[in-house]
């Protein structure tokens, strides 16, 4: 699946499962899906979103999209690789009720980035919010915002993804394995360069959640065969 690539025109998603909707994205290779316009949007490889009602803008009933299951894809070029976006009546945090969504096992890479500061044409620089009400970008290889969901076994790299150089003031994407906002799962673990590739190990899930694991031995040791950058 192949979006337009670097547009202003919309924030376009590969893959979007929302409001009380669930389903499985597995085996599948989502790429350039990339908005570079000024608006406050970001385009992602797949898009879960849910809650928030009319708070976000979305009708008064906006259902929580729970037990989503996105496995073994092959996502670049997007802005966002995953991301995970369930939020609660009042649009800015985590729900109480468990979502359990699960990303595992893909391959997410992303070389639209910020060199020495300053971002490529292709790279999203009004994605992001701050509580200043400053327009930044905002690129990550997965980001979360949920309850008891389980992010495990990703490779993730490319400029597209790195922390932002040391002493750096100018607004940029830092990577980040999610954006932790209440009860998530998530260890605050940011990326650096000496990382990528990195393959996220199962320290990211709760103590009491188990990573799930491949019923096929031989298609866990393929996984991670293709995850190492060449």
């Amino acid at each position: 699946m192949t979006g337009a690539g670097p547009t202003t025109a919309l924030a376009q998603n590969g893959v979007q499962i929302s409001l009380g909707a669930t389903g499985t994205v597995t085996d599948s290779m989502i790429i350039g899906n990339n908005y570079t316009g000024s608006a406050n949007a970001s385009a992602a490889g797949v898009l879960v979103f849910g809650g928030g009602g009319s708070v976000c803008g979305i009708g008064k009933i906006s259902p929580l999209v729970k037990n989503a299951s996105i496995k073994f894809d092959t996502l670049l070029s997007n802005d966002v690789g995953v991301a995970l976006f369930n939020v609660d009546s009042t649009c800015s945090k985590s729900p109480r009720t468990p979502t359990r969504d699960t990303v595992c096992y893909n391959v997410i890479r992303n070389y639209h980035g910020y060199s020495h500061g300053e971002p490529s044409a292709d790279a999203n620089v009004a994605g992001f919010l701050t509580g200043k009400g400053k327009l930044i970008g905002d690129q990550a290889g997965v980001s979360d915002s949920g309850n008891a969901d389980v992010i495990c076994y990703n490779s993730i790299s490319g400029g597209g993804y790195a922390a932002r150089p040391v002493g750096l003031t100018a607004a940029s994407p830092s990577a980040r394995l999610g954006r932790a906002r209440g009860r998530d799962n998530l260890d605050g673990h940011r990326l650096q360069p000496s990382d990528l590739p990195l393959l996220v190990a199962d320290i990211h899930c709760q103590p009491r959640l188990a990573c799930p694991q491949p019923a096929d031995a031989q298609r866990q040791i393929a996984f991670r065969n293709f995850g190492r950058a060449p």
